[in-house]
């Protein structure tokens, strides 16, 4: 069974426990501290993205939840796997599934002049500074494509949209379907720290990193990551992709020597790369389950 939730939900409908019970099996993408002990049934937690950051570490609750509550985590990646293992999460709750948003991305020619840029989440001032002025002097041979994290601000998200309201080739991505397609057409993204390159590493596209004077924006998050999940792999992946420092106008000469990440596909399992092994791996995941009940229940 699955609820579709928002993250500060705090009062679930009554339809949640009349579907509850000892035979259902729940799939969560996010932590609801007052919603998993009350419930009866299995629980899966099914990780939404796979990138450098870190995330068992910024509230220790979530991992006392996980492993007191939640019965399988679906692993995405490497980086998330040491990430979970180093604050604490049980080994045997792991399970190494892969990324399966990437087999929802349609098969669509590559437009070579196309950029899909992404905000994070709750950027700090001087990172969405760098992020604007790429965009007020993005190139008129690229066009542009920008998606931006949906929980920002109404102010961040109002002066991302008049951006792209004045210029003819930029194009704000309005649904989740329409970031599909841009995973699949666009040439290469641009941005910081975020999930959503990860699609463009796993289909060998170049990403590239916007600089501020030689900084990297949301830089502190990249050095943390660096030190804690895999630094080896991070500082490979930085070294092998391009760079777009403020001043610069990201254009068709820029993207032409834009490279992707060999390193990068480290990030991901081996078996993520083969679609049917990966859904074989869900099944065995919640066939495990099953059999798990079946013990319980004799």
């Amino acid at each position: 069974m699955a609820h579709p939730c928002g993250i500060d939900e705090k009062n679930f409908p009554d339809e949640v426990f009349q579907q509850d019970g000892s035979d259902v099996i729940w799939f969560f993408n996010d932590i609801y501290f007052n919603l998993h002990p009350k419930l009866k049934g299995r629980q899966v937690f099914t990780l939404h993205g796979v990138s450098f950051k870190k995330w068992a570490d910024q509230n220790k609750p979530r991992v006392a939840i996980i492993n007191q509550y939640i019965d399988l985590v679906f692993l995405t990646g490497w980086t998330h796997e040491w990430d979970y293992l180093r604050y604490g999460i049980k080994k045997n709750k792991l399970r190494r599934i892969g990324y399966t948003l990437l087999f929802e991305i349609p098969e669509r020619p590559v437009r070579p002049g196309a950029v899909l840029f992404y905000c994070e989440l709750s950027p700090k001032k001087d990172d969405l500074e760098v992020l604007i002025h790429a965009l007020e002097n993005l190139g008129d041979d690229v066009h542009g494509y920008l998606t931006t994290h949906p929980e920002n601000e109404e102010k961040t998200l109002k002066r991302l949209i008049e951006i792209c309201e004045k210029k003819d080739n930029l194009t704000f991505i309005k649904t989740p379907e329409a970031l599909l397609e841009a995973f699949a057409y666009c040439h290469c993204c641009a941005g910081g720290l975020s999930s959503v390159a990860a699609p463009f590493f796993f289909r060998g596209k170049p990403v590239i990193f916007i600089m501020d004077q030689g900084r990297i924006p949301w830089l502190n998050r990249w050095r943390r990551a660096s030190q804690t999940n895999a630094p080896l792999l991070f500082h490979n992946v930085l070294a092998e992709s391009a760079v777009l420092k403020r001043g610069m106008r990201l254009d068709t000469e820029l993207i032409k020597k834009a490279k992707s990440s060999r390193s990068a596909k480290s990030i991901f399992y081996n078996s993520n790369f083969d679609k049917q092994q990966t859904i074989a791996q869900v099944r065995e995941a919640i066939q495990e389950i099953e059999r798990n009940e079946q013990r319980a229940s004799l």
